[in-house]
């Protein structure tokens, strides 16, 4: 928004710290409502229940590169139909209170389409957030972080690029 449409590059530290903050109170909101059920689980396998929180490989054979790829192409898909569905004379109909029927069948579309390899973040902030949260909450920085070969850097990374490619 800031490269493409104006958005002040002074509010983005600002924007990128609310939606942070806001994912990591989502997190704390499903532990508390959830804690029982997780602590039960936790005591019979440690890392079970930390996918509910944060992205990860989906499958042993999905390779980093491939993660990277998907989150990448989800998030470029994504920020394109939000920018070309706002545009005025994009994608939609004049009726602006199609655009978000537009946003969820595109949501809908990447997460079958390439949910199946991250469990596609799509937002750098919809993971990192719960991620510190978990991190705190109990299954520690090194669960958090170096699992997955250092994945925690892909749904931070590939997501910001995509964001720029679907802008393009």
């Amino acid at each position: 928004m800031s490269v493409f449409r104006g958005f002040s590059y002074l509010d983005v530290p600002l924007y990128w710290a609310a939606q942070t903050s806001g994912a990591f109170v989502g997190a704390l909101i499903i532990y508390v409502l959830n804690e029982p059920a997780i602590r039960t689980l936790e005591s019979t396998h440690t890392t079970t229940t930390i996918g509910v929180f944060i992205t990860g490989l989906q499958t042993p054979s999905t390779s980093l590169i491939v993660a990277f790829f998907a989150e990448f192409l989800g998030t470029a898909l994504l920020v394109f139909v939000i920018l070309a569905s706002s545009e005025g004379r994009g994608i939609t109909p004049t009726d602006p209170r199609f655009q978000p029927v537009v946003i969820g069948m595109t949501l809908t579309a990447v997460g079958l389409g390439l949910g199946q390899q991250t469990g596609f973040a799509l937002n750098p902030a919809r993971d990192f957030g719960p991620r510190v949260f978990v991190a705190i909450a109990g299954w520690g920085w090194k669960e958090a972080f170096a699992r997955q070969g250092w994945y925690f850097w892909v749904p931070l990374v590939a997501p910001f690029f995509g964001a720029f490619g679907g802008a393009f």
